[in-house]
């Protein structure tokens, strides 16, 4: 039985049984979750292996982080005002091609542009991102280590 959680103006839908993983998925409206859900659920009727899709991109993780996360911090406007711009930049990318190498090359490019003080912060904003839609979302990603990028 899928159990359906209103989460910012998303609904998410979660799939629980025994023997299985969680399966987890957000929706614009409830009647997609709940479609979603009886054909996920059926797969598991009919015992067939369920394909993950694990298609997030980092756009919608920082849609969900805005709207779910940021919204209660004091720092909202500055953050949000960040996250615009790195949603310009990064926003087509799947979670799961986003490697410390792409980063690594994306603090080289940045640090011949703005202050090492201002990538700091982008990539603490990244990871902080990545890290919510991991464990919101079940978004698998290589795990960053943000120590690798301090600059200067």
């Amino acid at each position: 039985m899928a159990t359906f959680k209103q989460r910012g103006k998303s609904v998410e839908a979660v799939i629980r049984r025994k023997g299985h993983r969680p399966l987890t998925r957000c929706f614009q409206t409830k009647s997609e979750a709940q479609e979603w859900a009886r054909k996920q659920e059926s797969q598991l009727d009919e015992g067939r292996k369920i394909q993950r899709e694990n298609r997030l991109t980092f756009a919608e993780a920082l849609d969900c982080y805005i709207e779910e996360y940021l919204i209660y911090k004091k720092t909202y406007k500055v953050d949000k005002y960040r996250l615009v711009k790195l949603r310009k930049r990064l926003g087509y990318l799947v979670l799961s091609d986003i490697t410390s190498r792409l980063l690594r090359e994306y603090r080289i490019e940045r640090v011949k542009e703005f202050a090492p003080a201002t990538v700091n912060k982008e990539l603490a904003i990244i990871n902080r991102v990545m890290t919510y839609a991991q464990l919101l979302r079940s978004a698998l990603y290589e795990p960053l280590c943000i120590d690798l990028f301090e600059v200067g």
